[in-house]
């Protein structure tokens, strides 16, 4: 288990502070208390000033390596941060070692040393990673971020599917192995599962709605969201032709059924201590019992820290929320039972009939 140090600020903090515009760093803490396999990582991010470009170096014992950055939005401190800053750069790295680490910020031939902690004791076995296998339009993106804001600093957040995605290479997942350690997975394309994995090796956290309504969410995914297989042209053609021929035609084309059947197959297959069903109805209903959950099955406590990015997660309060994607793209709902408004009772009842045991397995979760 690793034993860290509270965090020291060096000598050019308070010169660092005028420098940008806004930063953080998660204080890294043992996980005696939060998860028994004791792996623990270094995150943060900083906004600098809008000239300023920084990279990010960790001093370990002596020897550096400049953290990769990636630019993201998602865990932004709002009583820091507004929508104009798209310059917010998050990193995050493992502690593999023991020993002294210092946090250095680099702008140009200036460098900042700002933050310094202890590191003893020795690490013992990683991880097993959880996977969120979860089926797609299914607030998989508002989940996402509840779990990663959760999970932040011990699992490494890992959104293996979009890589596949955007190479259309989506079959190949079929035949992918996951990383069994340290990692927390978004899987939000249950079709494409690979079952010759020792699933067993993994956690996994279930996301499921309604076919229904998630019937009805494709819907007006196929005329809002980017497809990487189309030209524009193309794309904009079909999805007139969607358009024109309506809801109910559409939902009738489909077949979602191998989707729900690899989640129901995956459940029947898993330890019950292995797998845990957060689903869309949950987080729409008892937001605070679906955070409860998830803080008993990551064995992660909640703080009020957390609380305050989280209850932006909150139905109620969505439309102040810039990462909802309902504030990107149109067709997006709040809450369970859209086909009852969008569909006509034909289309339902012909629906019923198709999925009629994949609702009843829907209903208790």
């Amino acid at each position: 288990m690793f034993n860290i140090s509270a965090i020291n600020h060096l000598n050019d903090f308070a010169l660092f502070k005028e420098q940008v515009k806004a930063f953080n760093l998660e204080n890294p803490k043992s996980t005696n208390n939060q998860n028994p396999a004791g792996s623990t990582h270094i995150s943060g991010w900083v906004v600098p000033l809008e000239t300023k470009t920084y990279e990010i170096i960790l001093s370990i014992n002596g020897e550096e390596k400049t953290l990769t950055p990636t630019i993201y939005r998602e865990d932004v401190n709002r009583a820091f941060c507004t929508d104009e800053d798209q310059r917010k750069l998050g990193f995050s790295t493992k502690i593999e070692k023991t020993g002294s680490y210092i946090i250095r910020f680099r702008c140009g031939a200036l460098e900042y040393s700002v933050f310094e902690f202890q590191v003893k004791s020795t690490p013992i076995e990683a991880i097993p990673s959880v996977i969120y296998i979860t089926t797609p339009t299914s607030a998989t993106a508002s989940m996402w971020r509840i779990i990663t804001r959760v999970a932040r600093g011990i699992y490494q957040p890992n959104r293996i599917t979009d890589q596949y995605y955007l190479n259309n290479k989506m079959h190949e997942l079929r035949t992918t192995a996951l990383p069994i350690v340290d990692n927390v997975i978004l899987f939000n394309s249950p079709s494409n599962f690979n079952f010759d994995q020792d699933i067993e090796k993994f956690k996994f956290i279930i996301n499921i709605r309604d076919p229904r309504d998630m019937l009805c969410n494709q819907y007006h995914w196929s005329l809002e969201h980017p497809d990487p297989s189309m030209s524009e042209s193309d794309l904009n053609k079909h999805r007139e032709k969607i358009r024109s021929e309506g809801i109910d035609k559409f939902v009738l084309s489909k077949n979602l059924r191998v989707q729900f059947e690899n989640i129901m197959r995956l459940s029947s297959l898993l330890p019950k201590e292995n797998f845990v069903f957060l689903t869309y109805k949950k987080l729409c209903e008892d937001f605070d019992g679906y955070l409860n959950t998830l803080s008993e099955f990551l064995n992660i406590k909640i703080t009020q820290e957390m609380m305050r990015d989280l209850n932006l997660e909150r139905t109620e309060n969505l439309e102040k929320n810039n990462q909802w994607i309902g504030n990107k793209w149109g067709g997006s709902d709040v809450m369970p039972g859209r086909y009852k408004r969008e569909l006509t009772h034909e289309t339902i009842e012909i629906l019923n009939e198709k999925y009629f045991d994949i609702i009843e397995f829907c209903e208790d979760k």
